[in-house]
């Protein structure tokens, strides 16, 4: 039973963190097309900053737990 529950926690966070992810991915599109990063380049900066870092965190993350199959 407990067992359960952490999978079903680490599930839940997992989705709400990926459905967050591409939330601020939709966002920064939006501000792109927008021109919202031309009057603030430090949240362009930021943002941008932050998408890449953790795409880059989640690709190595699963190149590390895939690879051993």
């Amino acid at each position: 039973m407990r067992q359960l529950l952490v999978v079903t926690i680490l599930a839940s966070g997992s989705l709400i963190c990926f459905t967050g992810y591409c939330v601020a991915l939709i966002d920064w599109v939006q501000d792109i097309e927008n021109g919202t990063y031309w009057r603030n380049h430090l949240e362009a900066v930021l943002e941008t900053f932050a998408l890449f870092t953790y795409s880059y965190l989640a690709i190595r993350f699963m190149k590390s737990r895939f690879t051993h199959l």
